[in-house]
């Protein structure tokens, strides 16, 4: 890639995270980076339109609404055994289904507008192949739990979350019908107190943060999908119809990506999706599989695209599987498209300055945004010319 290319695409970075800033869900900051977005891709002669939904304003809820059910049952247990049962169980089906980016409780969340920027690319031949390249242009809140101290132990307490949500709900089950005299309550204490904490970080993190400006989180990845459009409409794929998407409300829990797969998801049952998120700094990644409980594995097909891609352009990337980040390949894998994601982290499997205010632009690195946009590139022209001798 010359430098005229990386100098473009860092200034759609620079545009999206210091001339825009700030875009969290549903907000101005949010809307003024779509359409930003979508005059870009406009430019490029690709064929672009908006699709707009509703969405809740945060993904706090997600968590703190199941979290305070089941410790709320914990306490109703002791008056009242089967309504307690009754909350804990729902509580836990709450807080499996929204973590898997399937909507139960956040559907009677209070909403607001936000929005996709949809663009696709013919390649003037019959249409053998879809790819579809994503982003997200929103941007998330810090929390406490987000803390540069505390990111090293966040799959800890995830994982310890999710020990108690299900822990309490089984123990509570256990003595009703088992009746171990409190002892599995009691062992439970503990647990329910740490559920309590998880619910008062998350209302802590609604009355005093604001969105950072993300610029790694997810500027750098829009600006490569802008990139991307420009190079491909130069040269289009010859049997490869290519669509860019950069999703509104991906910090919520994927929303914007859910509402996608709603309207196309059936059009686009065999497509390909590659979704970049977070390459901004440190070492080239692709994902073997992706979830906060059970993680949904990755399309094979993609996986050895994106060994292949980083062995002929020369980088090294190497896979992982994300039990921290669920990005917008998620809700894809869930409903059973085949997707990958291509991120960069620390040698720790840790994404630098994640949902933190030092997301900035002056902290990003050149050559890891360089090598993301390589390797796309790269699988993009693999898929396209693959069996295409057979």
């Amino acid at each position: 890639m010359s430098d005229l290319d990386i100098n473009r695409i860092m200034e759609h970075v620079r545009v999206l995270s210091v001339d825009i800033g700030p875009r969290g869900p549903t907000t101005r900051g949010e809307e003024r980076a779509a359409q930003y977005i979508f005059s870009e891709l406009k430019k490029q002669g690709i064929e672009v339109w908006t699709e707009e939904f509703l969405s809740p304003t945060t993904f706090s809820w997600y968590y703190a609404v199941p979290n305070f059910m089941i410790f709320l049952s914990f306490i109703v247990f002791l008056f009242n055994p089967l309504i307690g049962v009754l909350l804990s169980i729902t509580g836990a089906i709450f807080f499996f289904t929204e973590i898997n980016t399937i909507e139960t409780v956040s559907r009677f969340f209070p909403k607001k507008k936000s929005k996709n920027i949809v663009g696709k690319l013919g390649s003037g031949e019959p249409v053998k192949k879809r790819i579809v390249i994503v982003s997200h242009h929103d941007t998330s809140k810090p929390s406490l739990s987000f803390h540069p101290r505390n990111i090293p132990y966040f799959r800890a307490s995830i994982v310890l979350m999710i020990f108690s949500v299900f822990f309490i709900s089984a123990a509570l089950v256990l003595e009703l019908f088992l009746d171990s005299r409190g002892i599995l309550p009691h062992i439970s204490t503990p647990l329910a107190l740490y559920l309590l904490v998880s619910v008062l970080v998350c209302i802590h993190r609604e009355l005093y943060y604001e969105p950072v400006p993300g610029a790694n989180d997810n500027a750098s990845g829009t600006g490569i999908v802008l990139a991307l459009g420009k190079a491909l409409a130069s040269n289009p794929p010859e049997e490869t119809e290519v669509w860019f998407l950069s999703t509104g409300c991906e910090e919520v829990g994927t929303i914007g990506m859910m509402r996608f797969l709603e309207r196309h998801g059936e059009e686009l049952k065999d497509a390909y999706f590659i979704n970049i998120d977070n390459v901004g700094r440190g070492n080239i990644r692709y994902t073997e599989g992706e979830g906060l409980i059970k993680a949904f594995s990755c399309s094979r097909e993609l996986i050895d695209i994106a060994r292949k891609a980083g062995e002929s352009a020369g980088i090294e990337s190497r896979p992982f599987v994300s039990k921290i980040y669920p990005t917008n390949t998620l809700p894809c894998l869930v409903r059973h498209h085949r997707a990958i994601s291509i991120l960069a982290t620390d040698r720790k499997g840790l994404i630098y300055n994640w949902h933190w205010p030092t997301d900035t632009y002056d902290r990003l690195d050149e050559n890891t945004i360089d090598q993301a946009y390589k390797l796309v590139l790269e699988m993009v022209n693999l898929l396209d010319t693959k069996d295409k001798n057979n």
